[in-house]
């Protein structure tokens, strides 16, 4: 009996069951030890065939417990209890299914369909490479986390996945496993030589059943749904979302193709021609204004994450044209220049061309200022002053001159004062000319001052003279000036 507070394999305590299936039942658990939720999943097999599904699912826990991929399921553990029950322990997961999605809402924009089918698929690729089909993807089966970077999904329920060797070979008789609405012709009919791209079958499905809001093949008995998924033809996805592009067309008909080698190569080619939309910005519903999809993948531990990035938008082309030139297909992304570049050499070795170092902006500017400093002060020690002046750019020596004979003082230059008593204007004569003598001198009479008394009295010195000795001194006459001769100017 399995209840709430049983031990599972010695550290897991049951608390309740939050999924129920018709081959499998989930608990929510809790490490005893590490004290962290985790999820148990117990395989309900019964029958003759119990002990051959237990063992198989044994066997694919073991594989899918060494992926490690953003949008896949982490396994924790498994084993069997001593009932021979086998579970699963794996890492539990907030939120719903795309499925719940559907049903409680809100609804689910044609952009984000693709976004989340994106994903998906990377999660998917990762999971072939491991070597495991997993031969059930459905929406309930895509569960979608949310967290601080948005909504995401993960990839979940292993119990009916199968390993395949490297010839894309199932390793061990087909049977009819899975749900018949998502099951590929060839898993439909029971073969042996199922691959990968039956996966990719069934992500077709769960476009066309997002899309137009059913599925491509139904009926309430599961053996007609498999007659019709081996036989017919689905309806035409134009009929019922005449809106949608071309290209998403395309897309979903391609991947529901019948025979495997119509449908995508693997699960990464299908995923570039998904963001290939994305990234072209066709006209869907729920489109934001501006963005870009890049799904960095690798085969590493925590790969696949997706990133939006802001940028324009290239609109669609008219109807009947393709993309303008130049446009690089997202699967093939041009080359940087600090690449990995082959030399050609026999042994294959591989040279990496270091990156030019980058120049700093200032220093040229820096340099031709200094230059130019340099210039402007050797310039002006040799001479430059000088040739300012013959350029005319600069007053000459003359001009600056006459600027200190109208009352400028300039620096080292004596400064020539005319007496108090001198005409203020003096003709000048022009120079001479070659071979004529200049005119006689002029002589110009300019009266002299008083000459002071020869003797002063002692007994006058700091004394004031009385009034009478002033009038007799003003009714003296007053001497007759002396006469100085004074050369004028040439």
């Amino acid at each position: 009996m399995i209840e709430a507070g049983t031990i599972v394999g010695h550290k897991y305590r049951l608390e309740e069951p939050i999924g129920q299936g018709g081959m499998a039942t989930i608990w929510r658990a809790v490490h005893t030890t590490l004290d962290r939720p985790v999820a148990v999943k117990f395989l309900e097999a019964v029958g003759t065939s119990a002990q051959e599904l237990a063992k198989r699912f044994l066997n694919e826990a073991k594989l899918a417990a060494g992926l490690r991929h953003r949008h896949v399921v982490d396994i924790l553990d498994f084993g069997v209890l001593d009932g021979g029950q086998p579970y699963m322990v794996m890492e539990l997961l907030e939120g719903m299914s795309l499925a719940d999605r559907y049903e409680e809402g809100p609804p689910v924009s044609d952009w984000e369909l693709l976004e989340i089918v994106a994903m998906t698929l990377s999660g998917l690729a990762a999971v072939h490479e491991a070597g495991i089909l997993h031969r059930d993807v459905k929406p309930e089966n895509i569960f979608l986390v949310e967290d601080a970077d948005g909504i995401y999904p993960k990839l979940l329920d292993f119990g009916v996945s199968k390993g395949f060797d490297m010839g894309g070979k199932l390793t061990r008789t087909g049977s009819v496993v899975g749900t018949p609405q998502y099951m590929s012709p060839e898993q439909a009919r029971g073969k042996r030589d199922v691959d990968p791209r039956s996966d990719l079958w069934s992500v077709g499905v769960v476009l066309y059943e997002g899309f137009a809001g059913e599925l491509p093949f139904d009926s309430e008995n599961p053996g007609d749904v498999l007659i019709s998924v081996a036989t017919e033809v689905p309806q035409p996805l134009s009929a019922l979302r005449p809106d949608l592009p071309q290209s998403v067309i395309g897309l979903v008909h391609k991947a529901l193709s019948k025979k495997p080698e119509g449908r995508h190569d693997d699960a990464r080619a299908m995923r570039d021609e998904v963001l290939a939309i994305l990234e072209r910005g066709e006209a869907l519903s729920g489109r934001p204004d501006s963005a870009l999809i890049r799904v960095a993948y690798n085969t590493g531990a925590g790969t696949g994450k997706l990133k939006a990035l802001t940028a324009s938008v290239t609109p669609p082309p008219p109807p009947g044209q393709s993309l303008p030139d130049p446009f690089v297909p997202l699967g093939a992304p041009p080359v940087p220049k600090e690449a990995v570049a082959y030399t050609g050499e026999p042994s294959g070795s591989f040279s990496v061309p270091q990156p030019e170092p980058r120049k700093a902006r200032w220093v040229g500017p820096l340099v031709a200022t200094l230059v130019l400093a340099a210039g402007a002060g050797a310039f002006f020690a040799f001479d430059g002053m000088r040739a300012l002046e013959r350029a005319g750019l600069v007053p000459g020596e003359s001009a600056r001159a006459d600027s200190g004979a109208a009352g400028d003082v300039v620096p080292g230059q004596a400064v020539v004062a005319l007496e108090p008593d001198a005409p203020d204007e003096i003709p000048i004569e022009p120079p001479p000319s070659d071979g004529v003598d200049a005119p006689p001198a002029e002589t110009v009479d300019v009266p002299s001052p008083p000459d002071p008394p020869e003797v002063a009295e002692e007994a006058s010195l700091g004394a004031e003279p009385e009034a009478p000795a002033i009038e007799e001194a003003a009714a003296e006459p007053a001497p007759e000036p002396r006469r100085r001769r004074r050369r004028r100017r040439r």
